[in-house]
């Protein structure tokens, strides 16, 4: 079981984002073990962290979005959070300027050379691991998402709306991930071109959303240890699927340290939904 690991310094860049068109600085900070992953409106002072779970999603249009109450909102953060998977953080603080995340170039590597210059640091904690014990999953119309138990964590994707229909299939690892996802775009930056307008990957879009896929499993404040398998499955029904999972307790187990509790306390505890 490895240990922790937050920013070895401080680091941070500006960027535009997609949906709000606005100039936004981002700030990655070191944090304490067992923090987690949470993120704050540097442009609304005395404006609360957000942990990246579940239990704070904001559903809606611009990306994965977080918030609490009346504390402002978070949006498209999956491609950072795909990235801190893929570089093994695991407590970060995020200071953003605006409402989104920048897009950069429209896939995560940014994010992950941001992190790699950062550097990282081990914290005296081990890692908290979620293993699946039996099958989980949700469908809707002709979509599907399912978990099934498995050692590590692994990524089967169907195309259904392909003839023939294709599949992407995956293999966890931040050496694999950084190899064969983080550079991944959204369709939109193929479109119009972002100073690299060939794809990179012959089969780019089936990467970029395995690449969401990840920053939306990474949500889950524990290592996952299962087969993620989505056919035709949106972040909705992924999301819809990720919270059965956390309020069927009988489903997993989890070892090693226990997240911290949502604000409030919930009954689901040690992780929320």
């Amino acid at each position: 079981m490895r240990r922790q690991k937050t920013f070895r310094h401080v680091i941070g860049c500006v960027g535009v984002g997609l949906h709000s068109g606005a100039r936004v600085g981002l700030t990655l900070r070191p944090a304490e073990a067992g923090t987690g992953v949470r993120f704050r409106r540097a442009d609304r002072p005395g404006s609360a962290a957000i942990p990246a779970r579940l239990d704070h999603l904001r559903e809606g249009s611009g990306g994965t979005g977080l918030g609490t109450g009346s504390t402002p909102t978070v949006r498209a953060i999956e491609h950072l959070m795909a990235a801190l998977l893929a570089c093994e953080i695991d407590n970060a603080l995020v200071e953003i300027s605006g409402p989104e995340l920048p897009l950069m170039d429209g896939s995560a590597r940014p994010f992950v050379l941001l992190i790699e210059c950062a550097g990282t640091v081990e914290q005296d904690a081990p890692v908290a691991q979620l293993e699946l014990l039996r099958p989980i999953a949700v469908a809707e119309g002709g979509r599907h998402a399912r978990l099934e138990p498995a050692a590590g964590l692994h990524l089967t994707l169907t195309d259904a709306a392909a003839t023939p229909a294709r599949s992407f299939a995956f293999s966890f690892s931040p050496e694999a991930c950084k190899r064969e996802l983080v550079a991944a775009r959204e369709a939109g930056c193929l479109e119009t071109g972002d100073g690299d307008p060939d794809p990179r990957f012959a089969d780019e879009p089936a990467r970029h959303a395995a690449l969401d896929a990840l920053g939306d499993l990474a949500l889950i404040p524990a290592r996952l240890h299962a087969r993620y398998v989505g056919t035709a499955a949106d972040a909705a029904l992924r999301r819809r699927l990720l919270r059965r999972l956390l309020r069927e307790r009988d489903a997993w187990r989890l070892t090693g340290p226990t997240p911290p509790p949502p604000a409030g306390g919930a009954a689901a505890y040690p992780l929320a939904c």
